[in-house]
C-alpha cells in the first residue's frame, strides 16, 4: 500500500487541477454566453437610436415646410425612446452580471495557476484580497460605462441634433430668394463646422472612456484605431508591431491590455518628452506579450510612490494585471526612456476543448 501512496496523490492531484479548470471552462462559457448578449442589446439599442434620429429629422423637414407635427410620428418617437431607456436599462443589469461571472473565472483561474505551480489553493483571505481589487476595477469601469451612455445621449445627441438643424437652416438659406445673404450662410457653416469639431472630441472622450470597438474589432483593430486617432498626440516617430492573428483572448483580458498602452502613450504624451515610441503585441504558444517602449526622459520605477488600489498610473496598471493573472513590468532609468510590458497568459482548455485557434483581429478601416 505504501508503495502506492505516491502514485494515488498524483492521480487525486491531477484530479482535482482538473475539476478546477472544468469550472473555469463552464464559467468562461457562461461570460461568452453574456458577452453576445451585452453584444446584441446594444445593437438594438444603436438601432432604435438610429430610429429616434430619423424620426427627429423627419420632424424638422416638416417644421421647415410648414407642415403640421404628424402625431404618429410623436407617438412612434415616444414608444422608440421608452424602448431606448428600458434596453440602457437592460444593458446596466446584463453587463454587470457578464463582469461578476468574469470576476469569478478569474478566481478559478487564479486557483488553478496557483495549485500547478505549488499544489496550494487560494485562502479566503488571498480570495477576499483578489475579489475586492477586482471590485474596485469593475467599479471604475462601471463608472466609465455610465459616463459614457450619459455623454453620449446627453451632449452628444444635443450636438449630432443641433448640426442637423443647422444643415436645414443653411440650406433653406440657400434654396431663399435671399440668397444674396452669403454672411448668413457662411456664419451657419462656420458654426456647424464647430460643433463637428465639439462632436467629434466628444466621441474621442467617449471611446477613452468605453472602447466598446473592443467587441467588435478585438484588441488588434482597436489598437490600430487608437493609434490613428490619437497620432497627433504622440511623437513623430511611431513603430506599431501587430501580429496577424491571436488566440482568442477574454473580454478582460483584451480590456487590460488595451488600458496598459492606452496609459502608456498617455504617460509618454504627459511626461516623456520622447521623439520615437514603439508598440508591439506578439503571440506565443502560452502567452500574449504587450510592449511600449520610448526613448524620453525615464525615470526611477522604485520612486514611484504606491498610492491606493484602483489608482492609474504604473500601481493601476500592475493591479489589472494581477487581477487577470498577467504580470506587469516596467524598466526604466533617468534618461533611458521606458518600456511597460505585459505579458498575459492564454487560457487553459480541458481535455475537451478544441484547442485555442488563432483570430484574425484585422479588419477594414
Amino acid at each position: 500500500m505504501p508503495s502506492q501512496l505516491p502514485e494515488r496523490l498524483s492521480t487525486i492531484l491531477a484530479n482535482v487541477e482538473q475539476a478546477i479548470a472544468n469550472a473555469e471552462a463552464g464559467v468562461a462559457g457562461s461570460a461568452r454566453e453574456l458577452g453576445k448578449l451585452v453584444d446584441s442589446i446594444q445593437q438594438e439599442r444603436e438601432h432604435t437610436q438610429s430610429e429616434i434620429e430619423q424620426l427627429t429629422l423627419d420632424r424638422l423637414v416638416q417644421e421647415t415646410s410648414g407642415k403640421l407635427a404628424d402625431q404618429s410620428s410623436e407617438a412612434q418617437e415616444r414608444s422608440l425612446r421608452a424602448a431606448q431607456t428600458e434596453l440602457s436599462n437592460s444593458l446596466g443589469r446584463v453587463t454587470s452580471l457578464q463582469q461578476r461571472v468574469v470576476d469569478f473565472e478569474h478566481l478559478l483561474t487564479s486557483a488553478r495557476q496557483q495549485f500547478s505551480v505549488s499544489e496550494e489553493l487560494p485562502g479566503i483571505e488571498d480570495a477576499r484580497d483578489l475579489t475586492q481589487r477586482q471590485s474596485m476595477i469593475r467599479a471604475k469601469e462601471e463608472e466609465r460605462r455610465r459616463l459614457s451612455r450619459e455623454i453620449h445621449d446627453g451632449p452628444a445627441q444635443v450636438l449630432a441634433n443641433a448640426i442637423i438643424g443647422l444643415e436645414f437652416i443653411e440650406r433653406s438659406l440657400r434654396q431663399s430668394e435671399a440668397t444674396a445673404d452669403a454672411p448668413a450662410v457662411e456664419e451657419v457653416e462656420r458654426i456647424k463646422a464647430s460643433m463637428r469639431d465639439g462632436l467629434s472630441e466628444i466621441r474621442r472622450f467617449i471611446f477613452d472612456l468605453r472602447p466598446t470597438m473592443l467587441a467588435q474589432r478585438g484588441l488588434i483593430g482597436t489598437v490600430e484605431h487608437y493609434i490613428s486617432a490619437y497620432k497627433i498626440f504622440l511623437p513623430d516617430e511611431i513603430s506599431l508591431k501587430l501580429p496577424e492573428a491571436m488566440p482568442e483572448l477574454t473580454p478582460e483580458q483584451e480590456l487590460t491590455a488595451f488600458r496598459v498602452i492606452q496609459e502608456s502613450l498617455q504617460n509618454v504624451h504627459r511626461h516623456s518628452d520622447a521623439t520615437r515610441v514603439s508598440i508591439s503585441i506578439e503571440s506565443q504558444e502560452r502567452e500574449v506579450n504587450v510592449e511600449v517602449r520610448d526613448n524620453g526622459r525615464g525615470f526611477d520605477p522604485a520612486s514611484v510612490r504606491v498610492r491606493a488600489r484602483g489608482g492609474a498610473g504604473i500601481v493601476g496598471m500592475r493591479e489589472r494585471a494581477e487581477v487577470i493573472g498577467a504580470r506587469l513590468d516596467v524598466d526604466s532609468s533617468s534618461g533611458s526612456g521606458c518600456q511597460v510590458s505585459l505579458i498575459v497568459p492564454i487560457a487553459m482548455r480541458t481535455s475537451g476543448d478544441p484547442a485555442p485557434g488563432m483570430v484574425d483581429q484585422r479588419r477594414p478601416h
